[in-house]
């Protein structure tokens, strides 16, 4: 229960953590703004805005019942349940790794 709160801030965190390595790899400052972020590669895609919103909105959602399901879990139980949510977020980084961002 005490880690319940980086699956509810996953997505906010993943989105800094995938900006600031892309950025660091091409040798710019993590602080110097670019199209690096998730919403904006899939947008690069081909996705739509709504669709954008809806995907984040349900990962947003599904992460949130992943969090409060750990609480009353055991902990191994709970490990598989962060185990799959890494899983997840590594096959999603695959996917949104495909467009080139300028």
């Amino acid at each position: 229960a005490v880690f319940a709160p980086l699956l509810i801030l996953a997505l906010p965190i993943y989105d800094t953590v995938l900006v600031s390595i892309c950025r660091l790899r091409r040798g710019m400052s993590p602080f110097v703004g670019s199209k690096d972020h998730f919403p904006l590669r899939l947008e690069a895609l081909g996705w739509k805005r709504p669709a954008i919103l809806t995907f984040s909105l349900c990962a947003a959602a599904a992460l949130c019942a992943a969090a409060l399901a750990i609480t009353e879990m055991p902990d191994r139980q709970a490990a598989v349940v962060y185990l799959g949510c890494v899983v997840m977020l590594g096959v999603f980084t695959r996917y949104i790794l495909k467009v080139k961002v300028k």
